[in-house]
């Protein structure tokens, strides 16, 4: 009985099917481009060489069930080893036992369809299923691949795609020969299902490669707990996606969760900063103490167009506040009206969202921007004694009745609800609701442009 074959033994053969149990290892080019080959039998297969079924029709491997390869002592598998192949239902290896994968194993194969990476695998290359930046789309729809440490196969716009297990993974990225490699799941548009490595501690975190699921517009829910972003675009326009727990992030990098129009609620305990559009038009309804209380930014546009969030309860420690950060929201109150810590508040930031009421207090503000609360409902704004540069317009709002400054402010004065130079011989601005009992401050020589 054969007990081994050599290297290119069957390579271009019209052999259909192969039953060959004392042979465990599948040497280079053995079955390459033999493409009536559908079913091979061997013993306990340990290893299979570079393109050993390269271009063959083959589609069960050492299982009863037509379809299905099982390779489960599978201690080798060699660069294109299955590459443009029939496989369809493929099981690598077995728990507990490593398993070293070259480059393009599975590469551009039309049938594959399920994939199962039972051994233990240090890194899983870029180009596993397609050349990087090929278009190439395959047919797979689940992968399940818990025991590999380094992930960095591209596998954007699999549409096919709907369920991926990586749950030991920690790095989805590297820097090979010079050139920075990184793992997509990008225009998966049927990816419901990812379970994500969980390390269990804040000091192990894991880094997502920048747009890594940007577009898997059917992605519901994805554990973040051991997430740090970093890199920005992970999740942008994953419009089914509908909370966002990140409990050890340090930073919610720009375009973060841009376009997740479902997202409804988000907790990042860690986060510090908040970047620019990171929660741009989505279904967020309230910010809450609960939502970013290490928060110390919130960058331009990070929640405009979040046309149901109506509540915003502002960090303890946000000192600033971005251009058009709340344009096109449905704020109606500032908790408590407290801004308590913010410093700086950009263009734009709260223009035209007519539904915001009451009042606002910012004893450390120190500039506000252009047209920064135009067009808004308040009644009423008070300053610090920091405030040192105030844009006219900032204060354009039709209902607002009075606006204070601290007096130890040396900048600024205010008398009967206007708005004046320190020494009260300018006055720069009246509200347009104060009422026509205004009285004017004495000594008063020049009146601003637009003041009332």
């Amino acid at each position: 009985m054969v007990q081994s074959i050599g290297a290119s033994s069957f390579m271009d053969s019209s052999v259909g099917t192969v039953n060959l149990p004392k042979v465990t290892a599948v040497p280079d080019n053995a079955f390459r481009a033999c493409s009536s080959l559908l079913k091979a039998t061997f013993g306990n297969v340990t290893s299979i060489g570079n393109s050993a079924f390269m271009g063959s029709a083959v589609k069960t491997i050492n299982d009863g069930t037509v379809g299905v390869a099982r390779l489960t002592y599978l201690l080798s598998l060699g660069d294109s080893a299955f590459a443009e192949s029939g496989v369809v239902n493929v099981t690598l290896g077995s728990i507990g036992n490593g398993l070293t994968m070259g480059a393009s194993t599975f590469a551009r194969c039309p049938a594959l369809r399920f994939l199962t990476i039972d051994g233990s695998v240090t890194d899983l290359p870029a180009d596993t299923f397609k050349a990087v930046g090929s278009n190439f789309v395959s047919t797979i729809e689940s992968l399940t691949a818990n025991h590999v440490t380094r992930f960095l196969a591209d596998m954007s716009g699999f549409t096919s795609l709907e369920r991926v297990e990586l749950s030991d993974t920690t790095s989805y990225m590297a820097t090979i020969a010079g050139s920075q490699v990184a793992a997509s799941f990008r225009d998966c548009t049927a990816l419901t299902s990812y379970t994500m490595c969980d390390t269990g501690s804040p000091s192990s975190l894991v880094v997502l490669p920048a747009s890594m699921f940007e577009n898997c517009i059917a992605l519901t829910n994805v554990n973040l707990d051991s997430i740090n972003l970093v890199n920005g675009r992970e999740f942008y326009g994953c419009t089914s996606l509908t909370t966002a727990n990140i409990p050890n992030s340090a930073a919610i990098p720009a375009y973060s969760f841009c376009g997740c129009t479902s997202l409804s609620s988000v907790t990042a305990d860690s986060a510090v900063t908040v970047g620019e559009y990171a929660f741009y038009a989505t279904g967020i309804t309230a910010i809450n103490a609960l939502s970013f209380p290490a928060a110390v930014s919130f960058g331009a546009h990070a929640f405009e167009n979040c046309a149901s969030l109506t509540s915003l309860y502002v960090p303890v420690g946000l000192t600033a506040i971005g251009e058009d950060c709340f344009i096109g929201t449905a704020l109606i109150d500032i908790v408590d009206g407290l801004m308590p810590s913010v410093t700086t508040v950009g263009d734009n930031a709260f223009r035209d969202v007519a539904t915001l009421m009451g009042e606002v207090h910012m004893p450390k503000a120190v500039s506000v921007g252009e047209n920064a609360f135009s067009g808004t409902s308040l009644i009423s704004m008070d300053f610090g004694k920091d405030l040192s540069s105030l844009a006219i317009t900032a204060l354009g709002a039709d209902t607002l009745v009075s606006v204070t400054v601290d007096e130890q402010n040396s900048n600024f004065a205010t008398y009967d609800r206007a708005l004046y130079t320190k020494d009260y011989t300018k006055l720069i601005f009246v509200p347009r609701n104060a009422g026509e009992d205004l009285e004017l401050k004495d000594g008063l020589q020049i009146i601003y442009d637009y003041a009332a």
